[in-house]
């Protein structure tokens, strides 16, 4: 089969063309008929040789069907365009999605609170232990999570220990980790065979490191024969690991050593040097060698003479604490979830035990769900049906099924297969490829219903420029106003010769035709330009019975006998009678020839015409020239000048009648043709003022087609196939050829509009340079002038829109001073399309662009109710709202909601911190951050004001180089939201802004809480009800809080009011210190309160000290008892007549005697208190001390000597102490004679560091030997040195619960 190639019909040039890549076929309105069948109801379909209408069944692309049985393979659906629907989970092969380790079915209740948001998750660090998920959605709310550690409080199971929790971010890693330090436990050690056991473990060894267990008891083996690696003695703990050679050595008589080979033998007269296992399962001493078996969770690795013993228990943190502030637990630990974190516990693909850590955000809808087709699978998304998706197929929405499913349409890479019928629903389709193969017999252009005739066909371009114009082409048009087809080049046209058409041929030459039985015209022969009926046998041309034969040229009819008959002026043949009796007998001898009448009687031959000299005169009234048979007259030869009837009054013509030629009417101005009837001009336009150089013409225009109308100088001039055209003005339409449905009223209105369609032009030279746009409106002198091109454009006005190029423009209002000065001459962007532009000469209402946003530059005040459906954006400096009440239903008000600027241009002068002709401003606020993005060009900084198009940097940025800049101007920030906040005006303004300064929110008036509202920070109460502070906690007033205007303050409870502390060096700084500071003073451990006295920081309400010489340093009020003669002395201060200040101690004592000291406050002795005295009756008779408060005894060597009383009740010294008493040594009055406690007066606990024990010089009740000893403490056991021989040994300690 031969290449044949589809054709279309060009909608700009109205030609039939080849369509080629990138052609549309437009079958809007128009069907597709394939064997007579329009396809109603069906679809195409395809069977690899012909297209042809088939049952529905396959799948359409854009038909809502229901699909059973179809396999998509790896196809995309959008979620977007397509909706699934009623897909039970069933058929899903991931039905559910699993959060926080429950699996949420499809449809279930896990929801998000809304669908089309986008979220963000980033890690940010919080305040100390406490660490942000930060969700940020699409509209930039930020949703943060806080995930925080902090002290166990709770009561912890028995033998579980606080475990100390840390938390730590890596970008956006946050991770968890806990400890817990163990500090009394070996976790859990056996020998081979043995049992496990937890607690002390004592590992004995005996000659060549030999370890053997019998019970709990380990014996570890070991040998080496040269060196020992690291030996460091252990026993008083002061050792240090060292490597190499090693030396032993006796450091005492009652060690020996004995080396025999690799062997040494340690003898010791009372030393241990025999190993054994401790425990209740203890074993007895052995020496010798030791294997080390390892038992459950031991593992023994030996390098050479290193023996590493490995003990592991899975089921131990051996120390955790919370943070680095926290201590270090040990025992069991229980991690706690709180909050919404939780903690699960499990064991890896390894065996580990793990501790998984997981929190949601409750509170936010964060949590996730699948729907509409898709499935969560594990973690991770996946399409439902996915499995039943074949490859290289397009997806389509099963929305019975609420899936995706195959579609009909295959995709191999190369060549899209579509396995079904392809209706194509939009306005233009492309098919950009080099060859389209139509393998159907017939292709249907125009399917609809109730379609009207109208110009079609097929459109070949024959050559294009390099911008894909078409430059010539030729096409095959249906033309539906005279029901026949022709070829038209875009200014030719060609009619088509058919083969049964009735057709008029004009200019044709037929060359050797054969003409069988023609009917041409009025004969059964042709009669036209010398047409030669071929010279056969009897060869006849005849005219038939009542038919007319007419010459508009030279006719000889010659006969065989070479008689002719010569008609040069042609005419019509009038000899219809059978015989000649109407001549006169004197005229027969001037007929030479012969003519043979119907009758065939004879024959007449008229040698010349015959000649009538003078006229035909009849006496009559009336006078027949013809008879009444007679229908086509010609006479008066070659007169010019034919005078009919007299020289005046009126000449009636009966019936119509015919003029060739031209004709004149009237040869006067004066002269009136008076038209009764109808004036028809069949056959032409109307012609006014014909001679003059620019006539009118009134009519149909060129080629005279029905649907148009024109008036006016070459209106409709060029037309040939345009249609629905009016023209109406000089030179209005004038170039039109193929376009329609134009309408141009004005001077040279679509002046050279050549194919564009449905223009409507008002005005003179209204889309003056138009060509081939269409859907133009102009209205208005000048208006769409300069477009030559452009669709859909309406400019309405004088000069409206004059040199407006683009597409899809509205211009509206009139351009008086006919250039750019006016807002309406043209829109801001020249060529651009689908602008809109009210306004009047230099003034401007509205404009809009192509994005349809429209600005109103000047005031926009609306009467009634404004609704603003999408974002509302406003660009000025100030917006100000009129209203009683502001209603605003969105939750968050976001101020300063700058966006980044990635390209601003302005002209930047070297040091200078203004930047002009900055373009464009809009979005651009104070605070925004400046970088010059131009080589050459340095700016750093941020704005600081703002002024018509130029930017101000602030004091010490960076503006380097000179000439235009290309910027970046970044928001939002810190900088630029400096400042931002509300303001109510009032006589002053009331603001709440942000400070960057201060990071911080200003307020610069008074804040009022209502009554029973609370203020908090951080969700601390801070205040209410006239309260400050917290109702349970801690509360902390900063070094900020100098004052208070408070006279009295009242604290409640049985807490305590805590006043700063420290030694003379923490006082406030010299110049920093005020009249009635109170501080507690820790100098010397002092422990006093001391106030600043607006000179000098002095004791509170005066101190009493106890020495045998006065204090070196007193304040008035202060308290001295000298030990030396027992007086109280009080410190005393005033002023003399000379106004100096005068001070001394007071004698206080009862007549200058010593008298008892009773201290009920805080008592400081400096140096010895001697206290002597004789008893009296009583258990608390005698002299005594007996502190109320705190006793303390400080001086360095200082020491409570107290002696004993010889009273009636007792034969034993005391201190009685109510309170607490501090002493630097407590000595009692004899060696070894006075108890610490007695047998019913007992000390609860006595706290010590190391016990001394010695009963030298006595005897013990067993061997009646002396000794010193010393029991001190380690971190696992208890030791007991021996100070006479230094010998050491360690308590044998079990555990029990």
């Amino acid at each position: 089969m031969a290449d044949r190639f589809p054709l279309i019909v060009n909608a700009v040039s109205q030609k039939i063309e080849e369509l080629i890549s990138g052609d549309n076929l437009e079958l809007t309105g128009n069907g597709i008929i394939i064997n007579g069948d329009l396809g109603s109801g069906k679809y195409l379909k395809s069977n690899g040789t012909t297209v042809l209408w088939d049952s529905p069944g396959d799948v359409y692309l854009n038909q809502s069907q229901t699909i059973t049985n179809k396999t998509i393979e790896s196809s995309f659906i959008s979620g977007t365009t397509n909706t699934f629907t009623n897909i039970p989970n069933s058929a899903l092969n991931n039905n559910g999605i699993t959060i926080n380790g429950n699996l949420i079915p499809l449809g279930g209740t896990a929801t998000t609170p809304n669908d089309n948001t986008t979220y963000s998750i980033s890690a940010v660090d919080g305040v100390a232990n406490q660490k942000i998920i930060r969700l940020t959605d699409s509209g930039s709310v930020v949703d943060d999570v806080s995930i925080a550690v902090a002290s166990y409080t709770g009561t912890l199971p028995n033998d579980h220990k606080v475990a100390n929790i840390y938390i730590d971010r890596s970008g956006d890693q946050i991770t968890l980790s806990a400890s817990a330090e163990d500090k009394d436990t070996i976790t859990r050690l056996a020998a081979s065979g043995g049992i496990l056991q937890s607690g002390d473990i004592t590992f004995a060894a005996g000659a060549f490191t030999t370890v053997q267990q019998s019970g709990a008891t380990i014996t570890i083996s070991g040998e080496n024969d040269n060196t020992v690696t690291r030996i460091t003695e252990s026993v008083s703990g002061g050792g240090a690991l060292v490597s190499g050679d090693v030396f032993f050595t006796s450091g005492s008589t009652n060690l020996t050593i004995a080396q025999t080979g690799s062997t040494f033998e340690f003898d010791s007269v009372d030393t241990i040097s025999r190993l054994r296992a401790t425990g209740t399962n203890g074993g007895s001493y052995f020496s010798g060698d030791f294997d080390l078996i390892p038992g459950t969770n031991v593992d023994l690795v030996q390098s050479n003479n290193t023996v590493t013993i490995n003990s592991s228990f899975t089921n131990t943190i051996t120390s955790l604490k919370e943070d680095a502030s926290g201590s270090f637990q040990t025992g069991n630990v229980v991690l706690l979830g709180g909050g919404a974190t939780t903690i699960t516990q499990g064991t890896n693909s390894n065996g580990d035990t793990t501790f998984t850590f997981s929190s949601i955000n409750s509170d936010t809808g964060a949590s996730l769900n699948a729907s509409g087709g898709l499935i969560l699978q594990g973690t991770d998304f996946r399409l439902k049906n996915y499995s039943n998706l074949n490859d290289s197929t397009v997806m389509k929405w099963d929305n019975s099924n609420d899936q995706l499913t195959d579609s009909i349409i295959t995709d191999d890479g190369s060549t899209v297969t579509v396995g079904g019928d392809l209706i194509v629903t939009g306005t233009t389709s492309t098919i950009e490829s080099q060859t389209v193969v139509i393998a159907d017999a017939q292709i249907e252009l125009r399917k609809g219903s109730s379609l009207s005739g109208t110009d079609a066909g097929l459109q070949i371009n024959r050559t294009t420029d390099a911008a894909g114009t078409v430059t010539s082409f030729n096409s095959l048009l249906w033309t539906e106003n005279g029901q026949y087809w022709r070829t038209y080049d875009g200014s030719v046209s060609h009619r088509l010769v058919t083969e049964n058409e009735s057709q008029t041929l004009t200019n044709k030459t037929l060359t050797s035709p054969t003409l069988t039985d023609p009917l041409l015209g009025a004969a059964t022969a042709s009669t036209l330009n010398g047409l030669i009926v071929s010279q056969t046998v009897n060869a006849t041309l005849s005219i038939a019975a009542n038919k007319t034969f007419t010459c508009s040229n030279t006719l000889t009819l010659t006969g065989t006998d070479t008689a002719s008959v010569n008609f040069n002026q042609g005419g019509t043949v009038a000899y219809r009678s059978d015989n000649l009796s109407v001549f006169g007998n004197t005229t027969s001898s001037q007929l030479r020839g012969m003519i043979t009448d119907e009758t065939g009687a004879g024959s007449l031959v008229f040698n010349t015409s015959p000649s009538i000299t003078s006229s035909i005169v009849t006496s009559s009234n009336s006078f027949d020239v013809f008879n009444t048979t007679a229908t086509t007259i010609n006479a008066f030869g070659a007169a010019t000048n034919v005078n009919i009837g007299a020289s005046t009054g009126t000449t009636t013509f009966s019936g119509n009648v015919a003029v060739d030629g031209n004709t004149t009417l009237g040869n006067q101005n004066g002269d009136t043709i008076t038209v009764n009837g109808v004036l028809n001009s069949e056959n032409n336009d109307i012609t006014v003022r014909g001679t003059s150089l620019n006539p009118m013409r009134i009519g149909r225009g060129n080629n005279a087609i029905a649907s148009n109308t024109a008036m006016g100088y070459n209106a409709l001039n060029s037309n040939t196939t345009g249609s629905q055209n009016t023209g109406v003005g000089f030179e209005a339409l004038t170039t039109v050829n193929a376009g329609f449905g134009n309408s141009a009223f004005g001077h040279k209105a679509l002046n050279v509009v050549g194919i564009g369609d449905y223009n409507t032009s008002v005005g003179r030279d209204s889309t003056l340079n138009l060509t081939s746009g269409n859907n133009n409106t102009a209205m208005g002198v000048g208006s769409l002038s300069e477009n030559t091109s452009g669709n859909n454009n309406v400019c309405i006005g004088y000069f409206a829109g004059f040199n407006c190029l683009g597409s899809g423009n509205v211009i509206i209002g009139a351009a008086p001073a006919e250039s750019s000065a006016d807002a309406t001459y043209q829109p801001p962007s020249i060529t651009g399309d689908k602008q809109l532009v009210i306004g009047s000469g230099d003034g401007l209402w509205v404009r809009g662009d192509s994005n349809f946003d429209v600005t109103i530059p000047k005031n926009f005040n609306v009467g009634q109710n404004l609704t603003v459906s999408g974002n509302l954006v406003i660009n000025g400096t100030t917006t100000s709202i009129n209203s009683n009440t502001i209603e605003v239903d969105d939750k968050t008000l976001t101020l300063a909601a700058v966006a980044t600027i990635p390209s601003v241009t302005g002209t930047v002068t070297n040091n200078n911190l203004t930047i002009t002709g900055v373009t464009p401003m809009t979005g651009i606020i104070e605070g925004m951050s400046v970088v010059s993005n131009t080589v050459g060009i340095v700016i750093s900084g941020t704005i600081a004001s703002i002024s018509g198009n130029s930017i101000t940097m602030v004091n010490g940025s960076t503006v380097t180089g000179t000439g235009a800049a290309d910027m970046t101007i970044t928001g939002p920030s810190d900088t630029s939201a400096d400042g931002g906040g509300l303001i109510v005006k009032g006589a002053s303004d009331k603001q709440i802004t942000w400070t960057d300064a201060t990071d911080a929110w200003t307020l610069t008036e008074h804040l009022d809480i209502p009554s029973a509202k609370e203020y908090r920070v951080g969700n601390v109460l801070v205040a209410k009800n006239g309260e400050i502070g917290p109702t349970s906690g801690t509360w902390k007033l900063n070094a900020g809080v100098t004052s208070a205007d408070a006279s009295i303050f009242n604290f409640n409870g049985t807490g305590a009011l805590k006043v700063p502390v420290g030694n003379d060096a923490a006082r406030p700084s010299s110049g920093n210190e005020a009249l009635g500071q109170i501080r507690f003073s820790t100098q010397g451990n002092a422990n006093i309160f001391e106030g600043y006295n607006g000179s000098a920081w002095a004791k509170i309400g005066g101190s009493a000290t106890v020495s045998s010489g006065a204090p070196g340093t007193q304040s008035q009020g202060d308290l001295w008892y000298d030990t030396d003669d027992g007086r109280l002395f009080i410190y005393y201060e005033y002023q003399d007549a000379g106004n100096n200040t005068v001070s001394q101690w007071v004698d206080a004592s009862p007549n200058g005697t010593p008298t008892d000291l009773d201290v009920e406050g805080t008592g400081t002795f400096g140096g010895d208190l001697k206290i002597g005295g004789n008893a009296n009756n009583g258990n608390e008779s005698g002299v005594k001390i007996r502190p109320i408060g705190f006793l303390n005894v400080s001086r360095n060597s200082g020491s409570l000597w107290n002696g004993y009383t010889t009273g009636n009740n007792t034969q034993t010294s005391r201190i009685f102490a109510n309170g607490n008493a501090q002493f630097n040594e407590i000595l009692p009055g004899a060696d070894a004679t006075h108890d610490l406690g007695s047998a019913t007066k007992r000390w609860a606990n006595i706290y010590s560091a190391d016990l001394q024990l010695s009963n030298e010089g006595a005897a013990n009740e067993v061997d009646g030997t002396w000794g010193q000893y010393t029991i001190q403490e380690g971190e696992e056991d208890l030791f007991l040195i021996n100070r006479r021989s230094g010998k050491k040994y360690k308590f044998m300690l079990q555990e029990v619960n």
